[in-house]
């Protein structure tokens, strides 16, 4: 019986081998979620990168990268239009082939959530400057950012709003002095 669960269990590996391919990374190799690449297409973002012999070059190493769809959460080497980023890391041999380069822990715009950035037709509401964060080795800012609506204490009025009173406040829109918040109608 154990033999016959083995040789089951050995079918079932060299099967989902088989499906999975050789293992070999080429620039034609499918992946889980994504696939290597010579160039990175418009709307897509590049995960991972590498010099390989052979493969992008006929005769030589150029890069090969691991392309993806942007969406939040994701790892990513740059951040792609429409895009903003919640933490960035220098990470080694994964954004560059042979040394050290960022990663951007992608975000869709949206309200209610911490970005290093403000996207496009949004604003914030507190601004902190956080340490390894939106920096990878240093002091930098982090937004809360928000959807606009009437009523929302902002620290910027973006397009299509104004305001109806204006307050300065400590540590609110600026992270270490004092800055305007703006009640948007």
């Amino acid at each position: 019986m154990r033999r016959i669960v083995s040789l089951v269990a050995s079918a079932a590996c060299a099967l989902a081998l088989a499906m999975v391919g050789s293992g070999s990374a080429d620039a034609t190799t499918e992946g889980v979620l994504g696939t290597w690449a010579c160039s990175v297409p418009a709307g897509k973002v590049y995960t991972r990168v590498e010099s390989r012999l052979g493969v992008c070059s006929p005769s030589g190493f150029a890069n090969s990268y691991y392309i993806e769809t942007p969406v939040s959460g994701l790892w990513a080497c740059s951040v792609p239009y429409g895009f903003s980023y919640s933490r960035v890391e220098n990470r080694l041999a994964v954004c560059s082939p042979s040394g050290f380069a960022n990663s951007y822990l992608l975000e869709a715009p949206r309200g209610g959530v911490s970005m290093c950035d403000v996207p496009d037709g949004y604003t914030y509401s507190r601004v902190e400057s956080r340490l390894a964060v939106c920096s990878p080795s240093g002091f930098a800012n982090s937004y809360y950012v928000e959807t606009p609506r009437a009523g929302l204490w902002a620290c910027s009025v973006p397009y299509g709003f104004t305001y109806s009173r204006v307050e300065s406040r400590l540590a609110v829109c600026s992270p270490s002095g004092f800055a305007n918040s703006y009640l948007l109608v």
